[in-house]
């Protein structure tokens, strides 16, 4: 699948570019702000992309001018629910702290719940990150439940909250890129997806 949207291009994770996700997952700066903080071994990370569900695992290189920055996700998608789990992180240190996350997290957004049907995502956020939960709140997330981890609590996006919050950052994405939202998904992919939301 590959999302086109915001001057972003957010295209699904392959085998190939999985080396290139674990060498920026196990670097410092962003192992210290994850749950998990162990090294990933190359068995692991292999272990990692064949465990995700083809239909309800989707994760994302962020990709900006042509050049892979970061990773995004909705994962653990329940179809019947209509509930997805969020993650980000940018690699990319040209881009931390600008616009480019945030258009990121509204391509892929916009994407899901405007044509796949989600009414909501959940995110773990650190505590002590302070960003990320500005980041978060930014995009309409509010604090849903604390987490047994005290390092770490729960957070909640529902549509509606999303598309008051996004509407700002929208008319700004707007200024940056004019091209239209284009979705690349194999035939088969969105039947299956139909046939899971009816």
């Amino acid at each position: 699948m590959i999302i086109r949207n915001f001057g972003i291009t957010l295209s699904q994770l392959t085998l190939e570019d999985i080396e290139l996700v674990r060498y920026w997952r196990n670097s410092k700066e962003i192992s210290s702000v994850m749950e998990y903080q162990k090294f990933i071994s190359e068995e692991e990370q292999k272990d990692w992309y064949y465990s995700l569900n083809p239909i309800s695992d989707f994760y994302f290189l962020i990709n900006y001018n042509g050049v892979k920055v970061g990773l995004i996700h909705s994962s653990h998608i329940n179809w019947k629910d209509k509930t997805a789990d969020a993650g980000l992180f940018v690699w990319d240190k040209n881009y931390l702290g600008t616009h480019i996350p945030v258009l990121a997290s509204l391509a892929m957004l916009e994407c899901f719940f405007q044509n796949f049907g989600l009414e909501k995502y959940f995110a773990k956020v650190g505590c002590e990150n302070s960003v990320a939960i500005r980041y978060n709140l930014t995009l309409g997330f509010q604090l849903h439940e604390k987490s047994d981890n005290s390092r770490f609590n729960f957070y909640m996006l529902e549509k509606e909250n999303y598309l008051k919050a996004s509407e700002k950052l929208k008319r700004f994405a707007s200024t940056i890129s004019s091209e239209k939202a284009q979705l690349e998904v194999k035939p088969e992919l969105l039947t299956e997806i139909k046939k899971l939301n009816t």
